[in-house]
């Protein structure tokens, strides 16, 4: 990356966007960029403006708003920048700044002193899980209330319905529908690697309507608005679990995780977040992420607010499988384990033995990416 980019005066400009997109969440090698063809210019080149253009410069801004300021004083000093770059790049400042501070004040994360009421926090981190769309009597039109009445909130809870019950005849007529849900409320995509290692398991199944849901779950995969793909995810798996106190329905997760929009950080401890799982009595799950400091003393790690509940997209268990013939499989789980066991058991006659390997949790990071 860096060896292109020492050129990126003399690349073409259809070359831009494929860089970003391999830049990942990397904003200083791209600032860098800038900054030298700013310095060995009198002018703003033209592939330096296509860049500006193309940069996701709210990421740019919270990863290091000092190395970002410095670059728009140093474009603002070019003694030959024409009348309209000028115009374009102060525009890209100003639109940077106002949708930063506005996004930041809606959400309550801390920019400055913006502070959020504890019940608006509580209602922020705070997400269900709901398990009843995992019996047969349950159908689309379920499925279609659920989401949009804001009961169900994540595609990884449609998923498992969707490959038990879904046939290949309404299969486009019903993810174009959810594709038209998702525009009008925030569902939370399912991640690639969770599809892959669903059709992984299904091509070993000697049922015959396998081969439809792996149709169905590649048509989900497809679909931008309801699939997370992996470099916009985040997956970890986990460092401890432990009872909360004597409570017999509570228990807390412990990851450590530098989420990329995180820059230098010098606090004691590692990068990390909690997960509080809450199990009521009909088997549904509230997980809740942990926001208060006090929460993280003597566990090891610290929390960043730029780790929030709404790009968080799902927690999961993974059990490993044998097989009669001795092939290793991977199983996704999750809380409601015995619904979930007599799913795969379905699709897989003829498993010999099952053993939990780890806990993993899945997070959006698509809104830190460096490409727009």
């Amino acid at each position: 990356m860096m060896q292109y980019l020492k050129d990126f005066d003399k690349m073409d400009k259809e070359m831009i966007c494929p860089l970003l997109q391999l830049g990942g969440v990397n904003c200083k090698l791209f600032l860098d960029a800038i900054k030298r063809s700013v310095a060995n210019n009198s002018f703003l080149s033209d592939n330096t403006l296509h860049l500006l253009k193309n940069i996701n410069l709210k990421v740019c801004f919270h990863n290091d708003w000092q190395q970002w300021s410095n670059m728009f004083d140093e474009i603002g000093e070019l003694p030959e920048i024409s009348a309209g770059d000028f115009r374009i790049t102060q525009k890209l400042l100003n639109d940077t700044w106002r949708s930063f501070h506005t996004s930041n004040s809606s959400t309550g994360d801390s920019v400055g002193d913006i502070e959020n009421a504890e019940s608006e926090k509580i209602l922020l981190n705070r997400f269900n899980i709901h398990f009843y769309l995992w019996y047969p009597e349950k159908r689309s039109s379920d499925v279609f209330e659920s989401l949009g009445n804001g009961k169900i909130k994540s595609m990884f809870e449609v998923l498992f319905w969707l490959v038990k019950y879904l046939s290949q005849e309404e299969s486009d007529h019903f993810i174009s529908t959810l594709e038209d849900l998702s525009k009008e409320r925030h569902i939370k995509r399912v991640p690639w690697y969770i599809i892959d290692n669903m059709i992984n398991v299904l091509e070993h199944s000697p049922r015959d309507e396998a081969k439809t849901s792996i149709s169905n779950l590649m048509k989900i995969k497809q679909s931008k608005l309801l699939s997370a793909p992996d470099r916009e995810t985040v997956v970890i798996d986990i460092w401890e679990s432990e009872p909360v106190g004597t409570k017999e329905r509570e228990l807390k997760y412990i990851f450590k995780s530098k989420h990329p929009a995180i820059g230098t950080c010098t606090l004691p401890g590692e990068c990390g977040f909690i997960i509080k799982e809450y199990t009521h009595k009909d088997g549904n799950v509230t997980l809740e992420l942990m926001t208060d400091s006090e929460y993280y003393v003597n566990t090891g790690v610290h929390y960043h607010n730029a780790i929030c509940s709404r790009d968080i997209l799902c927690l999961y268990d993974i059990y490993e499988l044998t097989l009669k013939d001795g092939t290793k499989l991977y199983e996704i789980s999750t809380f409601n384990k015995s619904v979930l066991q007599n799913f795969w058991n379905y699709w897989l006659p003829n498993i010999t033995k099952r053993e939990y390997k780890t806990t993993f949790i899945a997070y959006n990071v698509s809104d830190y990416m460096i490409a727009k």
